[in-house]
C-alpha cells in the first residue's frame, strides 16, 4: 500500500490529493484495527471469562512463541497469500479504495505479510484485556499499520527511502515481528508475576 500511494504522488495527482488518500487509508486502518479487536474480544469472551487468568496468559504467551517461531522460519504454518483487490481502485476511486485497503490492512485480514505481532495483538488483547483497552490496542495497531503511507506518499524523498528500505530489508521484517512478539510475551509474564 505504501508503494501504491507513493506512486500516486509521482503521477498526476497533487500532494493535497495524495494526502487526502493517505488520510482515508489511515482512518480505514484505525477502523479496521478497532473492528477486528472488537470481533476477537467478543469471540474469545468464553476464554477470557471461563478460564482462569493464568490459563489465558499461558495461551497468549504460547501463541506469541509459536507465531514468533513461524516468523523465524523454525515452525511451518499454513500461510495466507492475499492482497486487497486491485480492481477496487477502478471501481471505487482512489479515496474510497485506499480507505477500504486501510480497513483490511488495519484488521490484519488482507495481506501477504502475516507476522506474529498481528496475532499477538488481537488475540492477546482479546484474552487479557477489558473491552476498551482491547479496542485501543486494535486501533493503535491499525493506525501504525497504515499511517506510514501518508508521509511516504506525499514526500518524494521519503517514498524513495521507503522503496530502498523495503527492497533491501524486507527479509528482516518477519524476524523483527517475531522479536517484538517475544518481547510482548516476556513483558506479559513480568507484569503477571510482579503483581
Amino acid at each position: 500500500m505504501i508503494n501504491g500511494i507513493s506512486s500516486l504522488v509521482q503521477g498526476e495527482r497533487s500532494r493535497a490529493s495524495v494526502g487526502r488518500i493517505a488520510l482515508f487509508h489511515a482512518v480505514g486502518g484505525v477502523i479496521g484495527g478497532a473492528s477486528m479487536a472488537g470481533f476477537c474480544w467478543l469471540v474469545l469472551t468464553p476464554v477470557r471469562t471461563i478460564l482462569p487468568g493464568s490459563v489465558g496468559l499461558a495461551l497468549v504467551v504460547g501463541l506469541a512463541i509459536c507465531t514468533a517461531l513461524s516468523d523465524f522460519g523454525l515452525l511451518s504454518v499454513q500461510g495466507q497469500n492475499r492482497q486487497v483487490p486491485q480492481r477496487w481502485l477502478a471501481t471505487y476511486g482512489a479515496e474510497k479504495a485506499y480507505g477500504l485497503y486501510g480497513f483490511w490492512l488495519g484488521a490484519g485480514l488482507a495481506t501477504n505479510v502475516a507476522y506474529a505481532l498481528e496475532y499477538a495483538v488481537f488475540i492477546g488483547a482479546a484474552i487479557l484485556l477489558p473491552l476498551l483497552p482491547a479496542l485501543a490496542a486494535g486501533t493503535i495497531f491499525g493506525f501504525c499499520r497504515t499511517a506510514l503511507a501518508g508521509p511516504v506518499g506525499v514526500v518524494p524523498r521519503a517514498a524513495s527511502a521507503w522503496s530502498e528500505f523495503f527492497r533491501t530489508q524486507r527479509g528482516r521484517l518477519p524476524a523483527l515481528s517475531g522479536l517484538i512478539a517475544l518481547g510482548l510475551a516476556a513483558a506479559l509474564l513480568v507484569v503477571y508475576f510482579s503483581s
